[in-house]
């Protein structure tokens, strides 16, 4: 199972500051959500990329420098999540979500050569850590 955010489809119809607010708390929403059920959280670039060290981050919304550190979310997460979130698959209240270990966060790039594809990922933090599989 997959949570998907086609951001790069999304960024083409922002117009405002309040816009790009909107679309970063979305996808902290769908972060968390993919947290507690054990989704990949996957993340459509299509072919020309996102920014996500600068244009999408955001201190308290979508810390980009956190989220895509592997063992740096893990240990600060429920930091960014609503206490109105922490709630189980069940409906019960908790003092800190679970993390489920099944989930994971996937980049998709959908450039056409290896060269596009680096040119399109390389405004994610710590991208460097993520494995990367080109499929032909």
């Amino acid at each position: 199972m997959e949570t998907y955010a086609n951001v790069a489809k999304a960024m083409k119809s922002i117009q405002s500051e309040d816009a790009k607010q909107n679309l970063l708390k979305n996808m902290r929403k769908s972060l968390v959500n993919s947290m507690l059920i054990g989704n990949i959280f996957a993340i459509d670039l299509e072919e020309a990329g996102v920014d996500f060290k600068e244009n999408l981050n955001h201190a308290q919304t979508w810390p980009s420098d956190k989220i895509f550190d592997f063992m740096k979310w893990r240990d600060c997460y429920d930091d960014y999540v609503q206490p109105h979130e922490k709630v189980s698959v069940g409906g019960k209240e908790m003092e800190k979500l679970p993390l489920n270990p099944n989930f994971s966060i996937c980049v998709i790039s959908k450039a056409e050569t290896e060269e596009e594809m680096m040119a399109s990922i390389w405004k994610i933090p710590h991208i460097s850590q993520f494995k990367k599989v080109i499929i032909n």
